[in-house]
């Protein structure tokens, strides 16, 4: 009597072992879909930054300073941004290159003033020269809110994903669309 009392408790035991690993595994699932659809958010936030409106394919000579002058005059004349917008930019400029290899550049305005988040990008295969003798491909126009900066990690994420992989760099720059663009950066994976 007293080994079936014993194997009974065991089996209770064992019962309440086995529930709480089942509920620790349903948690640990709730908990790894609540990061993924937080990782989806991220995603899907930095993935709308981008605008078509706001995408330039290049293949004339233009200085860096008339690349800038038509990626702002359109944030400005589409209210993405306000009229002191270029001047900031330039300024940021003046102090250092925003490039960030002989690949990439990242202009943005000395503080957050823009009135709506966009990043304008500008596609330029042959290059443009940004100054210190570097020539960049992709232009990256920061153009973030105060209220939306916060929120901008899964694009510098995304910038350093693009900025490792030539072979993602060269299909963009072989095929300049914005829905090609797309297709290559929103399957770029990204390691937080």
């Amino acid at each position: 009597m007293r080994t079936t009392n014993s194997l009974r408790l065991c089996d209770f035991f064992a019962s309440i072992r086995l529930f709480i690993l089942l509920r620790r595994t349903r948690d640990l699932n709730k908990l790894q879909a609540a990061i993924d659809n937080s990782e989806n958010s991220c995603r899907s936030g930095a993935i709308q930054l981008f605008n078509p409106d706001h995408f330039y394919y290049i293949n004339e000579p233009l200085t860096k300073e008339e690349l800038l002058q038509v990626m702002v005059g359109n944030l400005v004349t589409d209210h993405y941004a306000p009229d002191t917008f270029l001047a900031s930019i330039m300024e940021r400029e003046n102090l250092g290159q925003t490039n960030l290899n002989n690949m990439l550049a990242i202009p943005h305005p000395m503080s957050l003033m823009a009135l709506e988040s966009v990043i304008p990008v500008a596609v330029i295969p042959d290059g443009i020269d940004w100054g210190d003798g570097h020539s960049v491909k992709f232009v990256f126009l920061l153009s973030i809110t105060k209220q939306d900066y916060e929120n901008t990690d899964y694009f510098y994420d995304l910038l350093l994903e693009l900025m490792d992989q030539t072979e993602k760099q060269e299909q963009i720059l072989n095929n300049p669309s914005f829905n090609h663009f797309m297709a290559v950066i929103e399957n770029l994976t990204v390691v937080s």
